[in-house]
């Protein structure tokens, strides 16, 4: 749902946000997994703004709002890549006066250059942003992961555009009068976009990737689109019963074509300047915010140790007085008795003489 500030106030005295009346782009979320969302209760107020101006209207706080996001990002952490894509909107990512808020931020993240590197770096390369490269430089850049990092050596279905290897992400191609594109609609993945597929199959030696989203001759006509540097893991794993070499022309990659893909996958890539106007993000509004230091309490244990020391140092201050007064004693008895060894000893804070 679309919703917007009500109060811009430091400390608002109640809800600051409310339901405006309309809803982001509803598509987005039908096949959203549950642990997307969660149940929330909120407060009908009289709304001030929108097409339910007047009315009674839901309402939030922030910090509900902001605990929510960093509870739901606690449990897709790891699968952020399976999250609906929202169109960007003039409500959405909503606003404050700060910048976009609630956004999902790690406790540690400090900086645009440092937020960007954990929202939108290459999994392998967190010095490269993918926000920054397009679409033949982004190509290019995974393909060189794929072909010669050792951490991809034994899987065999990494996307080319986000290097996942799990089934949330997935592309289809559909057929529009002469040319095969991406389904925007149906495909899935965190960095998806619209690309020429005849221009990323074609090779170049500035442009050597041949890596791009095929139809596999052996699934049916509705199945997601194969990548091609992984077709050939593709055939043994999902059509056991297939002769491998009879495809291996779709499949197979020169050797010049894998000497130049080394030379990519060790260099950086070329990354566009970042745009400007870009999306503020509101400090206050970061779900690092949800979470706030521990106040450090003495615990009952530290109360009693700190008792304990208390009496020690009583104790040893009596034993000191007493061991004062006898050492004031001791010249008497030096003097009654002056050919006795004597030793003096402290024992329960009483001066000894030891023959």
């Amino acid at each position: 749902m679309k919703i917007a500030l009500r109060d811009t106030s430091q400390q608002a005295d109640g809800p600051d946000w409310e339901w405006i009346g309309t809803f982001e782009d509803q598509g987005s979320f039908r096949e959203a997994d549950g642990r997307c969302f969660e149940l929330i209760d909120p407060v009908l107020l009289p709304a001030s703004r929108g097409r339910n101006a007047g009315s009674k209207t839901y309402t939030f706080r922030t910090s509900e709002l902001r605990g929510l996001a960093a509870l739901v990002h606690e449990r897709v952490r790891n699968d952020v890549h399976e999250l609906p894509l929202v169109t960007l909107s003039d409500t959405f990512p909503y606003r404050s006066p700060a910048g976009a808020c609630f956004a999902c931020e790690e406790d540690d993240i400090d900086g645009d250059q440092r937020r960007e590197s954990a929202a939108g770096c290459c999994r392998y390369c967190p010095d490269v942003f993918v926000g920054r490269l397009d679409a033949p430089e982004l190509l290019k850049h995974n393909g060189g992961h794929i072909l010669h990092d050792e951490r991809l050596r034994d899987v065999g279905d990494a996307c080319g555009l986000c290097l996942s290897s799990t089934n949330g992400c997935v592309i289809y191609l559909v057929c529009k009068g002469k040319y095969t594109t991406i389904s925007l609609e149906k495909s899935k993945c965190v960095n998806l976009q619209q690309f020429r597929l005849g221009q990323a199959a074609k090779f170049t030696r500035s442009s050597p990737c041949t890596n791009h989203p095929m139809r596999c001759v052996l699934c049916p006509d509705n199945a997601p689109a194969v990548w091609k540097y992984n077709l050939q893991s593709h055939i043994v794993a999902d059509h056991p019963r297939a002769n491998v070499a009879l495809y291996e022309k779709q499949y197979k990659i020169s050797a010049d074509k894998v000497v130049l893909m080394r030379g990519v996958y060790l260099s950086k890539p070329k990354m566009k300047k970042k745009k400007k106007g870009q999306l503020t993000i509101s400090e206050g509004h970061s779900t690092r915010m949800a979470i706030g230091p521990l106040e450090e309490t003495e615990s009952t244990a530290d109360d009693s140790e700190k008792d304990i020391e208390s009496d020690q140092g009583d104790i040893s201050s009596a034993e000191v007085l007493e061991g004062e007064a006898g050492k004031a004693a001791a010249p008497d008895v030096e003097e009654q008795e002056p050919d006795e060894e004597r030793v003096d000893v402290a024992a329960s804070g009483q001066w000894w003489k030891i023959a």
